[in-house]
Formats: structure tokens, C-alpha cells, sequence
């Protein structure tokens, strides 16, 4: 019943599909830009204290406290609003949880339909924004490069590591999912009578 329903529901909400794959793209191309950008910083500077030391520690640098800041603050605002967005989607939909609800739907079924429902529609938008991030990521490196020849006495090539890729990818899942299952919670609790009572308006906030 639960795969019926939210199918059908996928076929028929073709706009708000769009909207919540569309803002799952921009989240983790641009987590997966900010990964790949710092990787290549943090790389380049392993190398010069190597050259330099013949070392290859590298202590917590400027650089570094940088992209822990920026990668939570990117994060911590991705995962607002994607939940805004998933909040505005799923709160359209009261009104059939109410009545799944009267007829004996769980909490619980009903939490895990939303959040599963978020996963089919996001993770083919992940894929696409971690490569396209990657890309970017390269585009911004190779301007870097071209731009700093004069300035350096070394060369600087793009890198990239798997393990980033798949950090990015999980983390972003990771953001989809925590976005999703904030609204999902609140509306598992939604009573068939306060589903009546309110209709289609956005209840999210009275749960």
C-alpha cells in the first residue's frame, strides 16, 4: 500500500518534485565544491611542507580551520533549507495523512513513506550535483593555476581523491535525510481530526 501511495503521489506532484530534486542538486554541488576546492588546498600544502621539511605533517592551519568553518555553515544553512522545502511539499498533504491515519496507518509508516519518498527523489540530484560540483571545483583550480604560474616556483596540478567524493555524497545523503525526517516526524503526529480541522494549510508549526 505504503509503495502505491507515495508512487502515485510522485507521479501526480510533478512541481514539487521538481522543486526538492532541484535544491538537492544546488546542496551538494555546492558541498561538493567547497570538499573538492580545501582537498586541493590542503593537498598543496602537505607538498610545500614536504619540500620544505621533508615532512609530510601538517599542523591545524589557517586553511584548514577555514574549511571546517565554511563546511558547517554551509551545511547547518543547506539543511534549513532543504527542510523548508521539504516542509512546504509535505504539509500540502495533511489532509491524505489524515485519512491514511483513520485508517490505521502508523506513525511510524507514515514517517518512514515521506522520508523514502525524499531518497528516491534526491539521490539521482546527489549523484548529478557531486559531479557537476567536481567540475566546478576543477574550473576554479584551473583559473587558480593559471592565474598564480608567475607567483610560484613549483607546479600545481587539480587532484582528487575518491574518498572525498564519497564523503561529499554521504554527507550529503546524510543533509537530505536529516531535512526530511524533521518535517516527516512532525506530521507522523498529525490526527486524523486536526487533518479535517486544518486541510491543506501548513500545520507544521502547531504539531
Amino acid at each position: 500500500m505504503w509503495k502505491a501511495y507515495s508512487a502515485g503521489y510522485i507521479r501526480k506532484n510533478k512541481t514539487g518534485n521538481r522543486f526538492i530534486m532541484i535544491i538537492s542538486f544546488l546542496a551538494s554541488m555546492l558541498l561538493s565544491l567547497v570538499s573538492g576546492l580545501f582537498y586541493n588546498l590542503w593537498v598543496d600544502q602537505v607538498n610545500q611542507t614536504i619540500a620544505a621539511t621533508g615532512n609530510s605533517e601538517v599542523e591545524m592551519t589557517p586553511a584548514i580551520i577555514a574549511y571546517i568553518v565554511v563546511f558547517s555553515v554551509a551545511s547547518i544553512a543547506l539543511i534549513m533549507m532543504i527542510h523548508h522545502a521539504f516542509a512546504a511539499t509535505m504539509t500540502n498533504r495533511i489532509h491524505q495523512l489524515g485519512i491514511l491515519k483513520s485508517v490505521g496507518a502508523t506513525r511510524r509508516q507514515i514517517r518512514s513513506a515521506l522520508t523514502n519518498e525524499v531518497v528516491v527523489l534526491s539521490l539521482p540530484a546527489i549523484v548529478i550535483g557531486n559531479i557537476v560540483g567536481i567540475g566546478l571545483a576543477w574550473l576554479f583550480m584551473a583559473f587558480i593555476i593559471t592565474s598564480t604560474a608567475d607567483l610560484r616556483d613549483y607546479t600545481l596540478i587539480f587532484v582528487y581523491s575518491p574518498i572525498v567524493f564519497l564523503g561529499s555524497f554521504l554527507f550529503s545523503v546524510l543533509t537530505a535525510l536529516i531535512s526530511a525526517w524533521i518535517p516527516a516526524k512532525k506530521l507522523s503526529r498529525i490526527t486524523p481530526l486536526e487533518a479535517i480541522r486544518y486541510g491543506n494549510e501548513p500545520v507544521i508549526k502547531k504539531v
